[in-house]
């Protein structure tokens, strides 16, 4: 007799490269035996090189996809990604209030394309601040996120500071670290729980952070500790960035499906 995957609803934005957003988190999220619910809050113009534009989903229509989901799928989790507007990550947390209050919240906070392109308009870093963050179960920021959102440019003051705030816990991404390997910090409570640090791969890649958050989300709705669900979730994206596709000239896209291939290596 089968056992029915946990369902993760994921509110994120359509990239058509595939290398990110709201494919890159249902790979993720079904590679790692969890079952992608999925509601597109932006569609986007972008290729492996950048993002050239991008229209957010109304959010009458995502609360109204919101509310026929919910009707029939049982959700274990939320992750966020790219969220649009802050009429989006407004409307989203208010509908969340309402029906899923008690649900883990994975929120990756997607502010910026790796180009540095806003994603989004001028008022989300206050909603997340005022909405999001309180309410979080995990935050997935890479350092610049992380002092954005907090207004602090020091990490561990920056991830204390959100923490106080509300927020569960929080995986800074060593990615953007001038350093040699890749130190992934994981917060909770009252400072740093644990370093998991993983080797630099060469080159640039499309989507990594998207991979990661969603990986977690699916690694903690199977009821893993919070260090050992962050631990599985770096294991497969450090995985599949080094499994990743040069399908075009800007950075590779990661093969977050590399594990349906290993017995061929």
């Amino acid at each position: 007799m089968s056992t029915l995957p946990p369902v993760v609803l994921v509110f994120a934005g359509h990239d058509p490269t595939g290398g990110a957003g709201i494919i890159a988190d249902t790979q993720a999220i079904n590679s790692l035996g969890g079952y992608a619910a999925t509601i597109v809050t932006a569609l986007t113009n972008q290729d492996s090189h950048e993002v050239k534009g991008f229209a957010a989903t109304d959010s009458e229509s995502l609360i109204k996809q919101a509310d026929t989901l919910v009707e029939e799928l049982l959700i274990a989790a939320i992750k966020l990604g790219m969220l649009g507007s802050s009429d989006n990550a407004r409307a989203i947390m208010q509908w969340r209030a309402s029906h899923l209050a008690s649900v883990p919240l994975i929120v990756d906070p997607v502010l910026a394309s790796d180009q540095g392109q806003s994603l989004s308009d001028d008022g989300l870093i206050k909603v997340y601040r005022d909405n999001i963050i309180p309410q979080t179960t995990l935050l997935t920021p890479n350092v610049p996120e992380l002092y954005q959102l907090s207004g602090i440019k020091n990490e561990a003051e920056a991830a204390r500071a959100l923490l106080q705030s509300g927020c569960s816990y929080i995986l800074v991404s060593g990615s953007h670290r001038d350093s040699e390997h890749v130190d992934n910090m994981l917060y909770g409570g009252d400072g740093l729980l644990e370093t998991i640090t993983v080797e630099r791969l060469p080159g640039h890649y499309h989507g990594s952070g998207c991979t990661l958050a969603s990986a977690c989300a699916a690694a903690w709705v199977h009821g893993l500790e919070p260090v050992h669900a962050v631990a599985e979730a770096i294991d497969y994206t450090w995985q599949s960035l080094q499994h990743a596709y040069a399908l075009a000239q800007g950075s590779h896209l990661p093969n977050r499906l590399y594990w349906t291939h290993e017995d061929e290596e």
